[in-house]
């Protein structure tokens, strides 16, 4: 019997939702505010509130064992009753919010409310939705009771309708699983060390483990990860393969590499993430279906042209993409995505897991999957993961932001101009203290009270324009993400003051993100960890969260050291006072 797994979350969208894509200003709620709003949300109660309380259960029909799983945001205890919590956040006034506003909201904790029934014997349930407004910190709960049979009926149809889908991917597995059996090393003999690094890949993969390697330039790093992992998939240890590297060009090796494993007859689904600003076909990137026709009825069209396309292709290359959205009319970097969830393997940039912005969230909602990571390059993610979880902003944000705004709203205008004085202060500390640099442990939170008002003003601004201005949408975003990155601020973070051309510039700075890349490794069943230069090795470790029992592998280069030419060029001096005069000779 094969095993399929769905989250809710997904489970619900493919099934319920409908319409166009629409990202137009409507005050936007990035997925950093949203974690914190629900954070705020369970924080509020006390013991009696349980969050983040995982979920699964698991049915049979026609050979197919389906488990739904998913994480209930909480379980309140209230005068000995159990209900359950569904956190949305919003800006959106909250009385103009009722049980009708978002059907998908009510979906997911129905779906959360028939399992919990089940589990525990009740024959009824209160579910909550509760609205938690970022802007004035204000809470709307909207509370309805449920029979079980009512959340029964609800939860089979949903199955109902995706069982065609089970049942193809059932079909997929079959097909794919056979094929792996008979899978081979693509190449005629392993380089030294090969064979070793495969089968610590694959142990680390059944014993859900890390792996940790460093392989030189040369050992086949690539296909030493690749074939153990898929060669672990056809025997259902994992469910999904998550290619992560920094580099396009590795992308390209990674998919050459499958098709050199699809020679034998391989059948295999591959995808490579593409960023929307590259694969997206309109001139601009306005994502509304007034604007664009490949947002316009996105997800009316989507379910009927998947089934099409998963009959059709197996390599969801980026050319086929572009192609495939071009037939059915489809925004690709949304196809894209929505075809991830079909694919084995998703080959992707490291900010689809690692950054909290951009995250994939359909997968990672809940604490623990049975993906697998390879992460190449390892050595770059700690300073990517650095970049990801830090924000600065310039005082020239605010010269721009008020030419922009002009006398079009006086409270906007004012603000900016006690926002200029908070960065004027700062430029009179620096000259003052005579220095360019100024590093503080502590946010500047009179400038983020600043900041927040300023959103909030922004948001009813941008509501109500009819105006369409890309460069003040930017400028926001740039506030935003300041905003935004704050939340994580602790005894990791720096802050730093620096004077500047174009002003004094402020950076939060994410000095160790060990953690928050832990956190986000953690989610995966296994993780192999690898680099030609992951040194020192326990430095990394140590960055990537090594645990007991983790796989350890130190190759060396398989080529003959007699081969190796050594020069040195004695003639550049790379003394400090020198450096001006001889970087250019270097590079």
């Amino acid at each position: 019997m094969k095993k399929i797994k769905i989250s809710v979350r997904i489970l619900v969208e493919l099934i319920m939702k409908k319409g166009s894509i629409d990202n137009r200003f409507v005050g936007n709620i990035k997925a950093i505010e949203g974690i914190r709003g629900h954070q705020r949300v369970q924080k509020s109660y006390g013991d009696e509130y349980t969050s983040e309380v995982s979920i699964k259960h698991t049915f049979s029909f026609d050979e197919i064992e389906i488990e739904v799983e998913g994480r209930m945001d909480g379980l309140l205890i209230e005068n000995n009753k159990t209900i359950i919590d569904e956190i949305k956040t919003t800006t959106k006034d909250l009385l103009l919010i009722d049980e009708n506003t978002n059907p998908l909201h009510w979906a997911q904790v129905k779906c959360y409310g028939y399992m919990y029934c089940i589990h525990n014997g009740l024959d009824n349930i209160d579910l909550q939705v509760t609205y938690y407004n970022i802007e004035n910190k204000s809470t709307r709960i909207l509370r309805q009771k449920f029979k079980i049979c009512e959340l029964e009926e609800f939860f089979f149809a949903l199955i109902n309708e995706y069982k065609s889908w089970a049942s193809m991917e059932k079909k997929w597995m079959e097909i794919r699983n056979e094929s792996i059996k008979n899978l081979k090393f693509p190449f005629e003999e392993y380089r030294q060390g090969q064979r070793e690094f495969a089968v610590r890949v694959y142990k680390s993969i059944v014993d859900s483990k890390k792996c940790f390697a460093m392989a030189p330039t040369g050992t086949g790093k690539t296909v030493s990860t690749l074939f153990p992992a898929i060669k672990a998939m056809g025997e259902e240890k994992t469910s999904k393969i998550f290619y992560l590297t920094a580099k396009t060009i590795t992308r390209e090796v990674v998919n050459d590499t499958i098709r050199l494993m699809k020679k034998q007859k391989l059948n295999l689904r591959s995808i490579t993430i593409t960023a929307k600003e590259k694969i997206c076909k309109m001139s601009e990137i306005n994502c509304n279906p007034d604007y664009c026709l490949y947002a316009e009825g996105y997800f009316d069209k989507i379910n009927n042209a998947l089934k099409e396309i998963l009959n059709k292709y197996d390599d969801f290359s980026r050319k086929n993409i572009d192609e495939i959205s071009e037939v059915y009319k489809l925004c690709p970097f949304e196809l894209c995505l929505d075809l991830t969830m079909f694919s084995d393997i998703v080959i992707c940039d490291y900010n689809y897991i690692f950054d909290p912005r951009v995250y994939l969230k359909r997968y990672f909602d809940v604490k623990k999957t049975d993906f697998t990571f390879l992460v190449d390059e390892a050595h770059n993610l700690l300073d990517r993961s650095r970049n990801m979880y830090s924000a600065e902003i310039n005082q020239d944000t605010f010269i721009k932001m008020k030419k922009i705004i002009g006398k079009k709203d006086k409270r906007i205008l004012n603000l900016i101009k006690e926002i200029e004085s908070y960065f004027l202060e700062k430029s009179k500390v620096l000259d003052v203290m005579k220095e360019k640099y100024l590093v503080e442990n502590e946010l500047p939170k009179a400038l983020l009270e600043l900041f927040n008002t300023l959103m909030k003003f922004m948001d009813e601004y941008l509501s109500r324009s009819n105006e369409e201005n890309s460069d003040l949408l930017d400028l926001y975003f740039e506030v935003n993400k300041f905003i935004s990155i704050s939340n994580f601020y602790d005894n990791n973070y720096k802050t730093i003051y620096s004077d500047e051309l174009l002003g004094i510039n402020i950076k939060l700075f994410c000095a160790n993100p060990s953690d928050l890349i832990v956190e986000k490794i953690n989610r995966s069943k296994s993780a192999t960890i690898f680099s030609a230069t992951l040194t020192p090795l326990n430095y990394y470790k140590e960055i990537y969260g090594s645990e007991d029992g983790d796989f350890i592998i130190n190759l060396k280069s398989p080529f003959d050291v007699k081969n190796r030419l050594l020069m040195i060029g004695d003639n550049i001096s790379t003394t400090y006072d020198k450096r001006k005069d001889t970087a250019e000779d270097i590079v």
